[in-house]
This record gives structure tokens, sequence and C-alpha cells, in this order.
């Protein structure tokens, strides 16, 4: 498709803009390899090494698959819908070049489909952890007994880095939102962070701000709530932790009115066990009166749309989906 092309391009100078090979950054720094499991090339398990899973093979001649016979492949025509995007960027810890044309190729499907917000997870540019890496301050080798990689050779500003521009790019030309995780580095302080950005332009970031222990090798906590304004609804915006426990960061965004909470995850935890996402959400979406969106990572298969009479809705994903990277839409009402 034409506009796979304009996003491989766009990425090529995303890549030029910035620092996409960390030194080693295909091991540990034990020298051990940081490798795709699946062997493929990609990590969504479809085994034909282009990071999609979608399939398009479109034939009907019009240059998309979503019926509207554009060749733009987007999804004018169809509902409007929040698009959560399930995906394992710790696969690939340090390769934000193979993680971004994953993720494009995700977020593009999810444009076919109808998807007017695409959200990823926690992590999805450059990975959140390994079994034993993670991101730490400049100058840390060791945190515990993980290995360390500097923080500084991901962390961008938000706005004004390449990660904001290349999804700038793509939200303007889709006519969409999307929500994307990144470290984020303000002065000589780091942050867990997303960032927004639609149609025309950037529109916020979120810090997190009740930190996980991998979090604290090298984030500061943030300190402020977002709620993202949209035509489609406002939502408040959260980041894995802070959406674990009842209390004052679910309370200030039911006292605003809000539509739902946007949660960007990486949830770390047994999918099946007693704290499995799917359990823990679906209860905190009951507790609180309020709908979840949460989009996580494919080891801990938590994407979903948690509801307020305490179940969860997913569209496109099976359950269970460990390990399956792709995508749950649902309907903007």
């Amino acid at each position: 498709m034409i506009t796979k092309r304009i996003h491989r391009l766009l990425g090529i100078a995303w890549m030029v803009g910035a620092l996409l090979s960390v030194p080693g950054c295909g091991e540990a720094p034990d020298g051990s390899q940081i490798v795709d499991e699946s062997g493929d090339g990609d990590d969504n398990g479809d085994g034909d090494g282009d990071g999609d899973d979608n399939g398009d093979g479109d034939d009907n001649g019009d240059g998309d698959d979503n019926g509207d016979g554009d060749g733009d492949g987007d999804g004018d025509l169809l509902p409007p819908s929040i698009a959560l995007v399930q995906y394992n960027a710790d696969l690939n810890f340090a390769d934000a070049n193979l993680n971004v044309s994953n993720l494009t190729d995700l977020s593009l499907e999810a444009v076919e489909l109808g998807a007017k917000i695409i959200v990823h997870p926690e992590g999805s540019t450059w990975g959140y952890a390994t079994h034993n890496t993670l991101w730490c301050l400049p100058g840390e080798e060791m945190y515990g007994w993980m290995f360390c990689v500097d923080v500084s050779l991901a962390a961008e500003p938000i706005p004004g880095g390449p990660t904001t521009g290349y999804w700038e790019s793509f939200a303007a030309m889709h006519d969409v939102y999307v929500i994307y995780h990144v470290p984020e580095v303000e002065g000589g302080d780091y942050f867990n962070s997303v960032g927004i950005v639609g149609p025309e332009g950037f529109v916020s970031r979120y810090r997190k701000r009740e930190l996980y222990s991998t979090d604290l090798a090298y984030a500061q906590e943030g300190t402020e709530s977002v709620i993202f304004e949209t035509e489609y609804g406002d939502f408040g915006m959260m980041i894995c932790m802070d959406g674990t426990y009842n209390g004052v960061l679910y309370d200030e965004y039911v006292e605003a009115g809000v539509d739902g909470i946007i949660l960007s995850m990486n949830w770390d935890e047994d999918p099946d066990g007693s704290y499995a996402a799917a359990t823990w959400f679906t209860e905190r979406a009951a507790d609180n009166n309020i709908i979840i969106y949460a989009s996580d990572v494919s080891a801990w298969d938590g994407t979903a749309k948690y509801l307020p009479d305490g179940t969860r809705e997913r569209n496109g994903l099976p359950d269970p989906a460990v390990g399956i990277d792709g995508l749950s839409l649902h309907l903007l009402e």
C-alpha cells in the first residue's frame, strides 16, 4: 500500500533524527543476546518477519481493504472507535527502529478499521525491561541484580523529540489521535511518560505518578493529572501502576466526570494468577464505576475495555491472548 510506503519514508526520517542503535543494544551488558524469541524477525507470531499480522491482502483493487474505495486505507466510513494495541516491545528491548515499525503496522491496521484514538502500551517504543536488563540513570551499571542501559540514550523531550514528531505526522495524515510511550527527559530529570498527538499536532503529555520498582532506576514521579479532551469524549490518563489501587488518582477523574480512563501499561503479572490484569482491572472499573481502556504488553494479556458492571470486552483479540500482538477495538459512544 502507498500509505505504508509513506510511513516507511517517515520512519527513515525519524531514524536519522534519533539515536536508534544503542551501543550493545543487541546484547545485554553481560554479552548475552537480546533476541526475538519467535525467530521470525518480529514478535507477533505470524512468522512473516514484517512486524504486522493483519493479512491485509487487499483484493478489491482500490489499494486499501476497508471498503471505502478511496485507496488511502483510512476508516472514514466506519463508526469511530478506540484501538487498544497489545504489543510486546520487551522482546526488542532498546530497538526502537523495529518497535516503531511494528507499532506503525498495528496503528495502520487500526486506522483501516475506523479507529480515531490509538493507544500504545507502556514501554512500546524502546521496551520497558527484560528479565535481566532495564533503563537506569546515566553512569549506573547495575540496579540491584539487573544490568543497566543508560536511559539518556532513549529519553527525549515531550514535545520536541523524534518520537513525538513521527506520531504527529501519522496522526495528521490519518486524522487520528495517538497515545505513545517514550522515556522523557526535561533538564536533568527523567520520567516514565506518554505523549498525546492528534490531527492538529501535539496535544499533551502525562507522567506516571505511582512508580514501579523498574521505574525507580531512572524516573521521577509525575505530579499532575491529565484529562485528554476530544470530540469523542474526555479521558483521564494513567500509566500502569497509577491504576493499581483505588484512591485519589481514580477519585479525581471520577469527580471530573470523565467518560473513561485510558491506561497504558506493562502489567508484569502472571496472566493466569490472582493478580492478573484481567482480574485486577475488572475490579477497579467496578469499584470506581468507570470504564477503563487498557493497552497492555502481550506477555501479560491485559488489553481490554473494562466496564463498571464488572465485565471486560475484547473485539479483535482472542481471550486469552497471551503472547499475541494485535488490537482490541471499541466503539466510542
